[in-house]
């Protein structure tokens, strides 16, 4: 009586390159025609997309699990609303950055990395940037608010803030360290709060302006000029 014994082996392999998708011309990220290959509107698998050029993201851009990479030549980006998630990575080149919000610049999970960033200017028509300050440390930025910016984005952040919309104190305090412009703008929270400066200074700078500040329970100032009025309730 003969045994025969029979071993299948199957291995499955299957191996997914990741992908970098370069954008070439300035203009917009819609307009297929600026990419070599248009990556639309998720990035994931590891895949890249390299900006070579000034670029108006007019798109809902998520970002899973991939880089968005602005090459040092880039220093004028526009964003409607752009979200990084999970281990996604922002990396920018250049060592100067014009960044314009009309909705929102998102980091759940995603880093960014800007080893040769000095300055940073930010307008915000939108909602500002989310997930804390992703430029906290190493560059010079001048932030100028036309819309709403939550308070987290404000953690150890030591630049230059002018307020021509609502800061909006999302937990109990604001903590400021920064150079506060009042201008005409409305600081605001979803419940009562308190403003503490900690560094920095508070200005109104506009002798015909009016600042509100509305729900506010109590307010520490140690380096203030107000030369407008700041209405505090």
């Amino acid at each position: 009586m003969r045994i025969y014994s029979c071993f299948i082996l199957l291995f499955f392999s299957t191996i997914c390159a990741a992908t970098t998708y370069t954008f070439n011309t300035s203009g917009d990220y819609s307009d297929t025609s600026n990419w070599d290959t248009y990556p639309g509107e998720y990035v994931e698998n590891g895949d890249t997309l390299l900006i070579l050029e000034d670029i108006n993201i007019n798109v809902i851009l998520d970002i899973y699990d991939g880089v968005v990479l602005f090459e040092s030549n880039v220093d004028e980006v526009t964003m409607s609303y752009v979200t990084f998630w999970f281990d996604s990575l922002l990396k920018i080149e250049a060592n100067y950055l014009e960044l314009t919000i009309h909705g929102h610049l998102y980091f759940d999970g995603g880093i960014a990395e800007y080893p040769n960033l000095f300055i940073v200017s930010i307008t915000n028509f939108g909602d500002g940037i989310h997930g804390g300050n992703i430029f906290a440390y190493g560059p010079s930025i001048e932030y100028y608010n036309i819309g709403t910016q939550g308070s987290p984005f404000f953690i150890d952040f030591d630049g230059y803030f002018i307020n021509e919309g609502t800061i909006l104190v999302e937990f109990g305090s604001l903590y400021l360290d920064c150079s506060l412009e009042l201008s005409y703008g409305t600081i605001e929270g979803y419940s009562p709060f308190e403003i503490i400066q900690q560094g920095g200074s508070i200005a109104q700078s506009c002798s015909n302006c009016t600042s509100t500040t509305d729900n506010c329970t109590s307010v520490t100032i140690t380096n203030a000029d107000i030369k407008g009025e700041w209405i505090i309730e």
